[in-house]
């Protein structure tokens, strides 16, 4: 079975924000934050079922804002910490 789920795939371009494209915007959002989801929904089966498992999410200081040029990274690892925050409300309880 899985104990532990460490999600810390990162994918990361630095450039001003008009010159990403929208594909470009989600292909972060989809490895930073999508993939987490994905592979933490699948495991929290498993975790569930054996009322045990640990799922750490790994996000970025660049939440605080003072970075320029990380619109979409910045903006996956915010959505990333909205799912941190709703899954363990969600999971917490199973233990």
């Amino acid at each position: 079975g899985i104990d532990v789920l460490v999600n810390n795939a990162a994918f990361v371009v630095n450039k001003p924000h008009e010159q990403f494209s929208i594909e470009e915007y989600e292909q972060e959002v989809r490895i930073n934050s999508s993939a987490a989801f994905v592979i933490s929904r699948a495991c929290s089966v498993h975790m569930k079922r054996k009322n045990y498992g640990k799922i750490v999410n790994l996000t970025s200081l660049t939440l605080t804002g003072h970075w320029e040029g990380f619109v979409p990274y910045v903006a996956s690892k915010g959505a990333m910490y909205g799912l941190i925050k709703s899954m363990a409300r969600e999971l917490g309880h199973h233990g």
